[in-house]
């Protein structure tokens, strides 16, 4: 009867863990004139040209379907404590259509020098107990502010890619 119970409350605290999702940000762009092989092509571009390897950054690619993803990584550096300085791993995803796209920002993960926060959610505290949740929570905000900003900087560069008057056409001249 005690294993019964042993059972049931690990499973029942794994599933509540599992029911948790990270935060994720995302944006349909348009992109007026632009049919969704020309949208492609200036995607991949972006990839090419905003990570050290897109091959190591690209999961899928397909073109017929319109879909892009990718896993990527930004650096954290809390201002305070260096302990929680690390590495931010997310998911990136591009959807793609005639005239406009939409890209999604998501499963940000937190791996720090001595400090793993994990999976960042919507949780506006990372926990109430322990003798380290003053910083843990502080880092938390902080990370999720720094994940904002980067989110609506991956947007606006996507923009400025695909914007219609940007297009590098250098023609027959070059």
């Amino acid at each position: 009867m005690k294993k019964s119970f042993l059972v049931l409350t690990i499973l029942i605290i794994s599933i509540s863990a599992s029911c948790q999702e990270g935060i994720a940000f995302e944006k349909v762009i348009q992109a007026e004139g632009m049919n969704k092989d020309e949208l492609f092509i200036k995607l991949n571009e972006w990839f090419a040209s905003n990570y050290k390897s897109a091959n190591d950054v690209l999961q899928m690619v397909d073109k017929d379907a319109g879909v892009i993803v990718g896993k990527g990584s930004m650096n954290y550096f809390h201002k305070k404590k260096s302990s929680y300085n690390g590495n931010l791993n997310y998911t990136i995803k591009t959807y793609v259509k005639d005239n406009r796209y939409k890209v999604l920002l998501s499963d940000f993960n937190h791996s720090g020098l001595s400090f793993d926060l994990g999976l960042i959610t919507s949780e506006e505290i990372y926990t109430n107990k322990g003798i380290y949740k003053k910083y843990h929570n502080q880092a938390w905000s902080d990370i999720k502010l720094k994940i904002k900003q980067y989110s609506y900087d991956i947007f606006n560069s996507f923009e400025n890619k695909t914007k219609k008057d940007n297009d590098m056409d250098i023609g027959d001249d070059w």
